[in-house]
């Protein structure tokens, strides 16, 4: 039977046993987050996907336990993609797809991941990978920072970020200069420490294969909203105009509330010590001589 996800109780409480006895600990930056009830194939195949992420057991920001769950929660859709509905009930954030629904408490502590079939290790893996993907976007926020929609690139030992909405050319610009290490080209995550902004790697990628097997943190250099060109620019953008263009590339955040009172302060933030631009290029690898020609530091 289908459950409706306004009218489902049950995914605020725990099952008694767990999908499994095994557990592991990921940490992205400086955010770290315990996976507990993991079975020996999840297990294998989270230990792969997450590799460079994987950090000793020790004191989590965010532990999430994974159970046993109901048959079936969300119709699946006729077009066959996958369809996930949240929103906050009282003081839990609560999440369902078709065949996975989870809940976090407010303050994000701890949180549940119940699975309709936890043997079943490529659904299960779809559905840790999406609760991660909130997790840790809810907790880069905790931290001052933000997950953004975007390609991370190292130049220099520092971040060059490049961000835009799908099909930007995100992808693009991390193939256009071979030998530079891409921190991911769909989501970098963005951190502030000891006065300055800083980029962390991520194993959540897009169009490419995952190539970059290291948590990486290096300090942000410049942010740059990619437009598609036939010249070559690079144009300020102003404070509001720079709030604007970052505000839609920050995903899995639910609620007004939360946008206005965390998100946008947290924004406001970077782009106080960010260069943040508009980069129009028709994806040739000249741009770098341009973005690199007004020092980091004219925005200390």
């Amino acid at each position: 039977m289908t459950i409706s996800f306004r009218e489902f109780p049950g995914v605020l409480k725990k099952p008694d046993e767990m999908a499994g006895p095994l557990s592991l600990s990921l940490a992205i930056g400086r955010i770290s987050v315990r996976v507990e009830g993991l079975s020996g194939r999840m297990h294998e195949k989270a230990s792969e996907r997450y590799s460079a992420n994987i950090v000793k057991e020790g004191q989590a920001r965010h532990t999430v336990s994974l159970f046993k769950g109901a048959e079936r929660y969300l119709e699946k859709p006729s077009d066959g993609f996958l369809k996930i509905e949240e929103e906050f009930r009282g003081d839990k954030f609560v999440m369902m797809s078709h065949d996975f629904a989870a809940a976090a408490d407010a303050d994000l502590r701890e949180g549940c991941l119940l699975l309709s079939d936890p043997d079943d290790a490529s659904s299960s893996s779809i559905a840790l990978e999406n609760y991660l993907l909130r997790i840790f976007s809810w907790l880069a926020l905790r931290a001052g920072g933000f997950m953004l929609h975007s390609c991370g690139l190292e130049n220099d030992g520092k971040a060059y970020i490049f961000f835009g909405s799908s099909g930007s050319g995100k992808s693009a610009v991390a193939t256009m200069t071979p030998g530079l290490r891409i921190l991911s080209d769909d989501m970098v995550l963005v951190f502030p420490e000891n006065g300055r902004y800083m980029a962390a790697s991520t194993p959540f990628w897009g169009a490419l294969a995952r190539l970059t097997r290291e948590n990486i943190v290096l300090p942000v250099a410049g942010c740059y909203r990619i437009r598609k060109s036939t010249r070559t620019e690079c144009v300020d953008a102003n404070g509001p105009k720079a709030l604007g263009m970052l505000l839609p590339c920050c995903p899995f955040l639910v609620g007004e509330k939360i946008r206005s009172d965390l998100l946008v302060p947290n924004l406001i933030g970077f782009i106080g010590k960010t260069r943040v631009c508009e980069l129009y290029l028709p994806l040739e690898p000249e741009f770098w001589e341009m973005i690199k020609e007004r020092p980091e530091n004219d925005h200390d």
